[in-house]
């Protein structure tokens, strides 16, 4: 996202060693969490745009995530609904192409 340059910079100049805790704990979140991982994902980047102490990132970044995954939860779907229905292709998707080794 084009605005994490910005929030970053600004987190960067001004974070509290108690948000740099908490962003740490977000991180290892992540880390040992893939089923939650997109709300883990959010909360790492709410903790960044509040560190700015800048009001209108704070206001910006939870619609910006919901958009952000909606629009790739909605593009993975398609991807996986195409290459379902086309069988040969997810056929070897999942099992390999045994002439494309050769």
């Amino acid at each position: 996202m084009a605005q994490e340059l910005g929030f970053v910079t600004l987190a960067a100049e001004k974070i509290t060693e108690t948000e740099l805790k908490s962003l740490k704990k977000s991180i290892d979140a992540m880390r040992n969490n893939v089923d939650n991982y997109d709300e883990l994902d959010k909360e790492f980047h709410k903790i960044i745009a509040s560190s700015g102490n800048n009001h209108i990132n704070e206001a910006i970044i939870e619609p910006l995530m919901s958009f952000f995954y909606e629009t790739y939860n909605n593009i993975m779907n398609s991807l996986a609904k195409y290459l379902y229905s086309s069988g040969s292709l997810w056929s070897t998707i999942l099992y390999g192409c045994e002439p494309c080794y050769q």
